[in-house]
């Protein structure tokens, strides 16, 4: 618990010698271990302030905790583990993921499943080529930018450390000429940068300093972002929790890890020749070393190409929309991967089923022939899988037209 210090209010940038400690400090550490939560949602109306349910359109957020160890030597090494959450328009996607990075090679795993894989790290000029552009941005970077709008110091906390806290807005005005200083921007392009950020985005964010030790211990900032010209709204932050500098974090290579282009390769190749890649045959359940899973005569790959279950009788039905993948390709002419092909809220077995179209608006018309399937099942007794039900040249969709009898001879 932090208790009551003095307010200072400056209009300010950082004390550069303070800045310089600090920095200082965090570079010559041997260790570091920190967490980062991160967020960005767009909304349906213009924003007052960071909410995170407020009327969302779109969000990411995202936690993440990195370990860096051996800092100071050419055996650095950097642990990684974290998660995040995607919204859609209402549709969320979790996932979650870990990484280890060494000098020579980066191990990863999705935590979903138990496995490590890794892949070899090689130098390549566009390692070389952001290094450089980094090293040129860094000489142009001023405080200028960040204008302190609040400072407490002598901040105690409960076990006795004592914090300074910083609360700033960035300088649009200031950070649009440093990036030109940077060769990032040009003249006018830093002109229409300083407008917009003035007209339609506030930048702010707060820095709290362990100053028994001149480290920092929390760093966060957030951007509202209110374009009514161009319909966007919304807003984007970050926030980095220092846990610990120059501690031991023991962190260790995966052993066991499985390479993973040679991973890659197997899942794509197809060992028994039956038309389907090994990671196709996992998915559908059939044998990657058999040809003919079920032993009805038809390989693996010309059953699912045409829509039948290759380990047992039956069709697939791969959407679960109770329709089999044959019919939905080669009757229905419907997408065999999404229950809803026309994403209109009826999945296109219920639209099938009352004789809508499951392709679009409107009345279904298997054979397309410009009957309904509804009038050709009620009104004509047609064939609707038939465009032509009496097979005399002319569609029933002419003959109706013109009053003839599409089951036969003679006008209606």
């Amino acid at each position: 618990m932090l208790m009551p210090a003095n307010v200072v209010f400056a209009a300010s940038s950082f004390e550069q010698a303070y800045v310089d400690q600090i920095i200082e400090n965090v570079t010559s550490a041997d260790s570091i271990e920190f967490g980062v939560h991160f967020f960005g949602a767009t909304t349906e109306e213009p924003r007052g302030s960071i909410n995170y349910d407020y009327k969302q359109k779109h969000s990411l957020t995202s936690d993440l905790n990195v370990k860096i160890e051996d800092m100071q030597s050419d055996d650095t090494v950097i642990a990684a583990n974290g998660d995040y959450t995607i919204n859609i328009d209402g549709e969320y996607t979790d996932n979650a993921g870990s990484a280890v990075l060494t000098q020579e090679r980066v191990y990863f795993n999705d935590n979903s499943k138990s496995e490590w894989y890794f892949m070899d790290l090689e130098e390549s000029d566009e390692d070389d080529r952001i290094v450089d552009e980094i090293e040129n941005v860094i000489p142009n970077f001023s405080y200028d930018s960040i204008k302190i709008t609040e400072r407490r110091t002598g901040i105690t906390s409960s076990e006795g450390v004592t914090f300074d806290h910083y609360s700033f807005e960035v300088d649009p005005a200031e950070l649009a000429k440093m990036l030109q200083d940077s060769n990032e921007l040009s003249e006018s392009d830093v002109i229409d940068m300083e407008n917009y950020l003035n007209s339609n985005v506030t930048q702010h964010g707060s820095i709290w300093i362990n100053t028994d030790d001149m480290l920092p211990h929390v760093i966060s900032m957030s951007a509202i972002v209110n374009d009514p010209e161009n319909d966007l709204y919304g807003s984007v932050g970050f926030t980095i929790n220092f846990i610990s500098f120059n501690e031991d974090l023991n962190i260790s290579e995966p052993t066991n890890a499985i390479d993973f282009v040679e991973h890659v390769e197997s899942l794509y190749s197809d060992d028994d020749g039956d038309g389907l890649v090994n990671i196709q045959e996992e998915r559908y359940g059939s044998d990657p070393n058999n040809p003919d899973s079920d032993g009805d005569g038809h390989s693996d790959g010309v059953e699912v190409r045409n829509g039948y279950n290759p380990i047992s009788s039956g069709q697939l039905d791969t959407d679960g929309d109770s329709i089999g993948d044959h019919d939905e390709m080669f009757i229905w002419h419907t997408n065999r991967y999404l229950a809803d092909s026309d994403r209109d809220g009826y999945t296109d077995d219920i639209e099938i089923k009352y004789l809508y179209n499951p392709m679009g608006s409107g009345q279904l018309d298997t054979d397309n022939d410009g009957v309904s399937d509804h009038d050709e099942m009620f009104i004509w007794n047609t064939d609707r899988f038939n465009s032509d039900s009496d097979n005399d040249g002319y569609s029933d969709g002419i003959e109706i037209h013109n009053g003839y009898n599409p089951n036969g001879s003679g006008r209606i």
